[in-house]
C-alpha cells in the first residue's frame, strides 16, 4: 500500500472520524473508527491592549500556524488545556509580527 491514498480524517470538536479504507474491500464494508482525545488544547489571539479576542479555537493539535496577521502589531495569545477534569489556567505569551506579517521569534 506504498501509494495508497491516506484515509479522510475529520474534526468535529470532540473526536477524530476515521474511514479506514481495505484494499478490494467494498466501501460499505470499511472499517469507521472515532477516537476521543483525552486532551484539546484552548487558543485564544487578541493584538495586546484589546480587550475583545480575535480568534478562539479548540484543537487536540499540538501546533499550529498563524495566518494573516497584520504586519508590525504586538499580540497576546492564551492556551488553556482543557479536558475531563476542566481547563487548565493560561500560558499567556506576547508576541510582535514583523513588517510582512510573520512572527519574530522572542530573545
Amino acid at each position: 500500500m506504498v501509494n495508497a491514498p491516506k484515509p479522510p480524517v475529520t474534526w468535529n470538536g470532540e473526536s477524530y472520524e476515521i474511514c479506514l479504507p481495505w484494499p478490494d474491500v467494498p466501501k460499505r464494508e470499511w472499517l469507521e473508527v472515532e477516537v476521543t482525545p483525552k486532551v484539546t488544547y484552548v487558543l485564544r489571539l487578541r493584538e495586546v491592549g484589546e480587550h475583545e479576542w480575535l480568534v478562539g479555537v479548540e484543537t487536540p493539535l499540538t501546533t499550529c500556524t498563524l495566518v494573516e496577521l497584520k504586519p508590525n502589531t504586538e499580540y497576546e495569545m492564551e492556551v488553556r488545556a482543557k479536558s475531563a477534569a476542566g481547563e487548565s489556567k493560561p500560558a499567556i505569551v506576547t508576541c510582535r509580527t514583523g513588517p510582512e506579517g510573520g512572527l519574530i521569534p522572542s530573545r
